[in-house]
């Protein structure tokens, strides 16, 4: 007989379901596409920039940011 709450074994199974193998790869994919993305801005000069509607400033922010937080 378990004495464990019920609210707390439910709770455990809707993390696992969450958080499957398969989620947390997408999730990882994400982060790591928007890395390559950060990269690519950073090589383009000012113009180029402008062009896209971003200046120098906006891509050293993105860069500096948290990978999780962007």
């Amino acid at each position: 007989m378990s004495h464990i709450p019920q609210d707390i074994t439910r709770s455990r199974r809707s993390f696992a379901d969450n958080w499957s193998l398969a989620s947390l790869m997408g999730l990882f994919g994400k982060w790591m596409e928007g890395s390559r993305d950060r990269l690519h801005l950073l090589e383009l000069d000012d113009r180029m920039l402008a062009d896209i509607g971003m200046t120098r400033r906006d891509v050293e922010k993105l860069n500096n940011a948290a990978f999780w937080r962007l």
